[in-house]
C-alpha cells in the first residue's frame, strides 16, 4: 500500500497516484490519500482507494488498511507420493487460507520451486525417482533455496547419523501416524509458526551479513 499526501513540492499528490497508475507494474498497488485537503479534492484523485483527512487517528488508519490490505497466503508445498497424505494435508492447510502446491517426488518438486518459491515445504522421504534426502541436497546446492524452512513428515525409520544430517536440514521432523491419528490442525500450526520464525531469521541474518536460517530440528515418534 502507498499512502501520499497531496500539496508536496517538486510533485504534488494528483501527479504522483496519476504516475503510479500510468506504469503497469505499479498501478495495482493500493493508494491511500493522507492529507489537509483530502475531503475537497477527493473526486479529483483518480484511483485511490481511500481517502483521510489529517490529522488522523490511529483507529481511522487501522480501519483503512483493514479495508483494503488482505493478509498474503502461505505458500506451501507438500512433496509425498502418498496421494491420500497429499489429500489430507492439501485439505487442512487450504482450509486455512494457504496456497498449497504439491510434487509426487523430489524431482517434480524441484520443478515446482522453478514456478515459485514456496515459503514452507512439507517433505516425505521414501519417494520413487527422488528420495527426500537426495531433494534436500539438491535444495542446499540453490542459493535461492538454501533458507526455506523445510518440516519432515515420514514414516522412515531413521538413524543417527539421518538425524544428525537432518539437524541442519530442515525445521522438524514428525511421523506419518500423526498425520493419520494425531491433531493434524494443531501439529500443522504449530509448523507453519516455526516456519514464520525461520523466515523472519533467515531475513535478519541475512540483513546482517549471516549465513541466514539452518533450522533447529525437533523430533516428534521418529520410529512410529
Amino acid at each position: 500500500m502507498i499512502s501520499v499526501d497531496l500539496l508536496m513540492p517538486g510533485m504534488s499528490g494528483w501527479e504522483f497516484v496519476r504516475s503510479i497508475k500510468a506504469d503497469p507494474d505499479l498501478r495495482s498497488i493500493p493508494v491511500i490519500v493522507v492529507s489537509v485537503v483530502a475531503s475537497e479534492n477527493a473526486g479529483r484523485v483518480f484511483g485511490v482507494v481511500d481517502v483521510l483527512q489529517k490529522p488522523i487517528s490511529r483507529e481511522e488508519l487501522l480501519a483503512v488498511l483493514r479495508r483494503n490490505l488482505r493478509e498474503p497466503k502461505s505458500r506451501i508445498l507438500v512433496v509425498d507420493d502418498d496421494p491420500d497424505v497429499r489429500q489430507i494435508l492439501v485439505s487442512y492447510l487450504e482450509g486455512g487460507e494457504a496456497e498449497v502446491r504439491t510434487a509426487s517426488n523430489g524431482r517434480e518438486a524441484l520443478e515446482r520451486l522453478e514456478e515459485g518459491l514456496p515459503d514452507l515445504i512439507l517433505l516425505d522421504l521414501i519417494m520413487p525417482v527422488m528420495d527426500g534426502m537426495t531433494f534436500l541436497d539438491a535444495l542446499q546446492l540453490d542459493p535461492r533455496c538454501q533458507n526455506i524452512p523445510v518440516a519432515v513428515i515420514t514414516a522412515k525409520d531413521l538413524s543417527a547419523a539421518q538425524i544428525e544430517r537432518l539437524k541442519h536440514q530442515t525445521l522438524e521432523v514428525v511421523s506419518k501416524a500423526e498425520v493419520f491419528t494425531g491433531d493434524l490442525k494443531r501439529l500443522l500450526q504449530r509448523i507453519l509458526q516455526k516456519a514464520e520464525m525461520a523466515r523472519v531469521a533467515g531475513r535478519v541474518a541475512g540483513k546482517a551479513g549471516g549465513e541466514g536460517y539452518r533450522g533447529t530440528l525437533e523430533i516428534q515418534n521418529p520410529k512410529a
